[in-house]
């Protein structure tokens, strides 16, 4: 197995691991048992626990942000809306398709140690930056009504983290729908829920 399969493979089985077990109940150990390799093998590739733990969610960080794209307008581009739903459906099709992942993130990756505490809050806040700008442009174009960016841009991905976090967990939401998820997530972004006809009052 060449070195690029075989970190890989440390990888996949970490994943497991750490979803199963959390960080702090892992150990070394687990991860090599479960991959197969000699403790030799696994400090060809990695310092510590710690460092393959970071490999992990470092993978998913660069992925999600992959996922987001700036938002674009003229000819030759879908609506900024069409784009935004792009980027909300990416990034929740990429969230329930690493369950193992997503669960590190959600559920073990803060109190790992201050400094990747850090590490998490500076990931957040990029993201929310960029969903900021969105929501401005949105603003500036009409589309969307004044409102504080920062705190709607949390709001969204507070939204996204708990959808997300219930269709992995709970058994009546595995297998909902990726496209009636993120229609919801819209609609519910998009208008709230009251009607209309008591909006307008």
């Amino acid at each position: 197995m060449i070195k690029a399969e075989r970190k890989a493979q440390l990888l996949e089985n970490a994943r497991v691991v750490f979803s199963n077990k959390g960080y702090h109940k892992t150990s070394i150990s687990d991860i090599i048992n479960k991959s197969g390799v000699a403790r030799g093998t696994f400090y060809l590739y990695f310092e510590n626990k710690r460092q393959v733990f970071e490999s992990v969610l470092d993978e998913l960080f660069r992925d999600i942000g992959d996922c987001i794209k700036t938002i674009q307008l003229g000819k030759g581009h879908a609506s900024p809306i069409d784009q935004l739903r792009n980027n909300v459906r990416s990034v929740i099709a990429l969230l329930l398709s690493n369950p193992e992942t997503t669960d590190l993130l959600l559920k073990h990756a803060f109190g790992v140690d201050p400094e990747f505490d850090e590490k998490l809050n500076q990931f957040y806040n990029r993201l929310a930056e960029r969903l900021e700008s969105s929501l401005q442009l949105g603003i500036a174009m009409g589309l969307l009504r004044k409102c504080d960016t920062q705190i709607v841009s949390f709001c969204i991905m507070g939204t996204i983290k708990e959808v997300v976090a219930s269709c992995l967990s709970d058994v009546q939401y595995r297998g909902k729908d990726i496209d009636l998820i993120v229609d919801e997530v819209l609609n519910f972004g998009s208008r709230g829920l009251i009607t209309s006809e008591y909006g307008n009052t």
